[in-house]
C-alpha cells in the first residue's frame, strides 16, 4: 500500500479510538465490544481520556475574501500569517479582480487580516 493510504488509515483509526473513549460513559456495552474488535488488549474503561493536540488546530493557510465596493469578486488562499501586501499582490494577480479594477481608481483598501480584502473604487 502507498504511504498516503497508511497515513489516512492511522488518522481514521486514531479518530475512531478517541470517539470510542468519549462515548464509553454513555454507551459502555457497545463501545466495549467495538474496542475489543479493534484489537485493543486493555479494557476501554482503563484507558485515559483523549488529549487535544494544540498543533493539530494550527492553520497553515486561510481563505481571504476579495471584494470590490462590497461585492464578492474572488477568494484567495494565502498563508495564515500573510500580510496586507501579500494579499494585495495576490488579488491584483487574480484575473477576475483585475477585470473589475480595470480603468478604476482605488480610493481605499480595507484589510481585515485572515478574512477580507475590500477595494473601494471610484
Amino acid at each position: 500500500e502507498s504511504d498516503n493510504s497508511q497515513t489516512a488509515y492511522r488518522i481514521v483509526r486514531e479518530g475512531l479510538d478517541a470517539m470510542l473513549r468519549m462515548l464509553a460513559p454513555i454507551v459502555p456495552h457497545v463501545t466495549h465490544c467495538l474496542w475489543k474488535r479493534f484489537g485493543h488488549r486493555e479494557t476501554l474503561m482503563d484507558c485515559s481520556w483523549p488529549q487535544a493536540d494544540d498543533q493539530a488546530v494550527v492553520r497553515d493557510s486561510c481563505i481571504i475574501v476579495v471584494q470590490i465596493n462590497g461585492k464578492l469578486r474572488g477568494q484567495l488562499e494565502l498563508p495564515a500569517d500573510g500580510d496586507r501586501d501579500t494579499a494585495l499582490r495576490a488579488a491584483q494577480a487574480d484575473n477576475n479582480v483585475r477585470r473589475y479594477l480595470a480603468g478604476k481608481t482605488v480610493a481605499r483598501v480595507i484589510w481585515i487580516p485572515g478574512r477580507l480584502l475590500n477595494f473601494v473604487v471610484n
